[in-house]
């Protein structure tokens, strides 16, 4: 998850250099496919691979490491290359944290990948178990608190789609529900509260597309 409210992933082409120079498939070798070798990228936020409904909607983006194109972004965006290999914008070095439960060495290990594949790209990433990530708000550093920039965890999935509407609805107000990251648009909000209520399960599935689409532009 990026939080929106953070000065550097506030801008879109910032989150977009992210997503550009990370590896994903590597990202996945490196991690759990050393568990499973059946384990791959997703490419949907709302089905995952074994249901029927799941198609990649991701257009080709984001697939293996573009360093070039990342860095490409960032200058576009105003950022400058230090001599320590980081980028900045206006005296802010692109130094992130990025935090994470505590004793979970495959998650320990994903941030690790991480690091290494986005420092060429000149993002520093800096890890931090974070005991108090699930907790409420009286815990800044908390998801629900939105004390942080970077956070690892993992969403479960459900046959029930209408638990995505939460994650991924506009913060009105105090009920941010689980969008952590404030990431609002308004036609996701409408694709989402029209697939909820439709009763026909294949033009259900095509409003979630439709929205997964969209959260991925």
């Amino acid at each position: 998850d990026m939080n929106t409210r953070d000065s550097h992933l506030a801008q879109k082409p910032v989150r977009e250099a992210i997503a550009t120079a990370l590896d994903r498939p590597s990202l996945v070798s490196a991690t759990v496919g050393q568990f499973d070798n059946r384990a791959q990228v997703s490419n949907n936020r709302i089905f995952v691979n074994n249901q029927p409904e799941y198609k990649d909607n991701n257009g080709g983006k984001y697939e293996k490491g573009d360093v070039a194109a990342a860095k490409q972004l960032l200058e576009g965006a105003g950022y400058q290359l230090g001599a320590d290999g980081i980028y900045a914008k206006q005296g802010k070095k692109l130094e992130l944290e990025m935090m994470t439960t505590v004793n979970n060495p495959l998650r320990e290990n994903t941030i690790d990948v991480i690091t290494q594949q986005l420092k060429p790209a000149g993002i520093s990433i800096k890890k931090f178990l974070n005991p108090d990530i699930f907790e409420g708000k009286e815990k800044p550093k908390s998801l629900e608190a939105g004390g942080f920039q970077l956070a690892l965890f993992a969403w479960v999935s459900s046959p029930a789609n209408s638990g995505n509407q939460s994650i991924y609805q506009s913060v009105k107000g105090e009920a941010q529900g689980q969008n952590y990251t404030h990431g609002n648009d308004p036609k996701v909000d409408q694709l989402m509260a029209q697939a909820v209520v439709e009763p026909d399960k294949a033009k259900a599935a095509d409003l979630w597309k439709q929205a997964d689409t969209q959260l991925l532009s």
